[in-house]
């Protein structure tokens, strides 16, 4: 079954195939979707107990918290790195489902740890471009934070370094920005009134003070967005198989034919 468009398509048809090709992808993505669930409940809690108890002593609070500050902090360095593997290793079975080639879980965690170098410094070039463009005329930062976010794309699929990656994203995206923007711009804020709307719903729930209520509440919402992420993991390797084709030409043709 051919789950992506032979030529561009429309806005609403990368949509329409990105919701299908997430169901197609579910399965084989349910097992690191809980592990990305496992991460952010563990952040949530670290943050928690970073925080203490807030109707102790000030001052005995205060001291409790630098305590425990290095420790959260490298945990959460830690699983961020992490994080990141996880991110590598879905975009590898989703290349792997469209592909239709044969992985595992192990493969895919594999595959993310041999990227990982890549991806780390694809990040922090990302971070640097974008921090340097904000300080400098800000427009410049938010152009670049779009234009070269599809890097990992190029990292998984075409095999490209960190610098390579980043500049093939920005070639890529570069004369199709707000297309871009737009494919994201629909699902992103239903999924953000949606996942607030829920964690609203959970907290009016669990805000009588009971630690078990409070738990379950970030367990809740913290799987609802490991749920909610690798979709937009799927749209944007749509978006990046459609834009491919567009500066292939197809586009071109697309248009000629017409």
């Amino acid at each position: 079954m051919q789950l992506l468009a032979s030529e561009p398509v429309s806005i609403g048809k990368i949509l329409d195939i990105s919701i299908r090709l997430y169901k197609a992808s579910f399965n084989k993505l349910v097992g690191l979707i809980l592990l990305m669930a496992a991460i952010y409940v563990s952040q949530s809690l670290m943050t928690e107990r970073l925080i203490g108890d807030p109707s102790a002593d000030g001052s005995q609070a205060h001291a409790l918290m630098l305590a425990r500050l290095p420790m959260a902090m490298g945990y959460l360095l830690v699983s961020s790195l992490v994080f990141f593997v996880i991110q590598l290793a879905i975009i590898y079975r989703i290349d792997n489902i469209v592909q239709q080639r044969e992985d595992s879980f192990i493969d895919a965690l594999q595959f993310g740890c041999k990227k990982f170098p890549a991806m780390l410094w694809a990040v922090i070039l990302y971070t640097l471009a974008i921090m340097g463009g904000t300080i400098l005329f800000v427009v410049p930062g938010i152009a670049l934070t779009l234009s070269m976010m599809l890097y990992i794309y190029f990292i998984v699929v075409d095999s490209l370094s960190a610098y390579a990656s980043l500049k093939a994203s920005h070639n890529l995206v570069w004369g199709h920005w707000w297309r871009t923007l737009s494919v994201y711009m629909a699902p992103g804020v239903i999924a953000m009134v949606v996942y607030f709307a829920l964690v609203a719903l959970l907290a009016f729930l669990g805000s009588n003070d009971n630690m078990t209520a409070k738990i379950l509440t970030s367990v809740i919402s913290d799987l609802a967005l490991a749920i909610f992420i690798p979709y937009f993991f799927v749209l944007g390797y749509v978006q990046f198989h459609d834009l491919k084709l567009r500066k292939s030409g197809g586009d071109l043709a697309l248009r000629l034919a017409k």
